[in-house]
């Protein structure tokens, strides 16, 4: 304690109202009020220690058949809230229909800043693909953006704690590269499916300069919207 009687250890007191150890409790002989409130702001919690850790959540979808956004915030309140992690509205970072495959991203971008800034110091997102499509990209990126800035990395839906779940490296890499193949696998099936539909004249995604979709009367997809089959566009006949 320093000589002056104010150290940290030297001060006793109701809520703010801190006197010297061994003083009785005239108000008078109070430490001045500017004194009081560095203690109660600054000393006093971190002579107690933070209850909670500082948080951020981290989310994304690239198409509406992936789980929205809403949900994966709320997955991850939920785990936060479990684990004494604070997450104040202005750390939650979104990408909406954005690909996992670039960097080029608002959401991460924001995310990076408040890691360098040090205004987090737990990473929470949904899944290990939500930050990035390539394992080795997610793996560089929690290696060399988190863990290397000695902070946390929570995975809800993998339940992976880079804190507390061991061999999480190894887990990491096996989600990560689970989700890898999977995406692959979903790519060739889309493919597949949009050759299956040009070759019967069906309408999908965005229609040409020059051409309309005539709708099949009693026709439906299985997202309950009527098909459509490429129709040159009778406006537009001369130029196609």
């Amino acid at each position: 304690m320093p000589a002056n009687g104010y150290g940290r250890i030297g001060l006793v007191g109701d809520g703010c109202g801190y006197w010297q150890s061994g003083q009785n409790r005239d108000k008078s002989r109070r430490l001045p009020l500017l004194a009081q409130e560095i203690f109660c702001a600054i000393i006093l919690p971190t002579s107690l220690g933070r209850s909670k850790k500082r948080g951020a959540i981290y989310a994304r979808f690239s198409t509406k058949f992936q789980k929205s956004i809403e949900a994966q915030i709320q997955e991850c309140r939920r785990r936060a809230a479990e684990h004494d992690i604070d997450v104040d509205d202005v750390h939650v970072f979104v990408d909406e229909a954005k690909t996992g495959k670039t960097h080029k991203r608002i959401g991460l971008k924001a995310l990076l800043a408040g890691l360098d800034r040090d205004d987090f110091e737990v990473v929470i997102t949904f899944a290990t693909n939500r930050i990035y499509r390539k394992m080795y990209m997610a793996l560089k990126f929690v290696a060399e953006e988190i863990i290397d800035r000695k902070k946390r990395c929570v995975f809800v839906a993998q339940n992976i704690d880079t804190e507390t779940t061991q061999s999480w490296e190894f887990l990491l890499q096996v989600f990560a590269m689970v989700d890898e193949i999977t995406v692959q696998g979903l790519a060739k099936q889309i493919q597949a499916s949009h050759i299956n539909l040009a070759l019967r004249n069906r309408v999908w995604g965005t229609i040409t300069f020059g051409y309309i979709g005539r709708v099949i009367s009693g026709e439906f997809s299985h997202s309950g919207k009527q098909v459509r089959v490429w129709s040159i566009d009778p406006d537009m006949r001369a130029w196609v």
